[in-house]
């Protein structure tokens, strides 16, 4: 598999947890576990775009779905925020125009 299909592929399992809660957690590790440690971005890939990815995986660093922990300080945010930030993520990389 190359490094853009593995990409391909973690941004397609991400869009489609936006639908379910419980599959997201999982779904953002793998996706932030794969961003953070791609080192040579492949060439079907912009600039703009893996900056994009590369920022998305920090801002969900900020996502916890237990509410409890949420709560304890104001950064961390839950589910919808989350499923709109990947969204938006999504719509500024054209590569992936069709997982939006």
């Amino acid at each position: 598999m190359s490094d853009f299909d593995a990409i391909s592929r973690v941004v397609r399992d991400l869009k489609a947890a936006t639908v379910s809660p419980a599959a997201l957690p999982a779904a953002i590790q793998a996706f932030q576990q794969l961003i953070w440690n791609t080192k040579d971005w492949p060439a079907e890939l912009s600039r703009g775009s893996s900056d994009v990815l590369r920022t998305l995986a920090y801002d969900l660093d900020y996502f916890v779905s237990d509410p409890v922990r949420r709560a304890e300080d104001s950064v961390y945010y839950g589910f919808d925020r989350a499923v709109e930030e990947i969204r938006e993520a999504l719509t500024r990389t054209p590569e992936f125009e069709g997982a939006a």
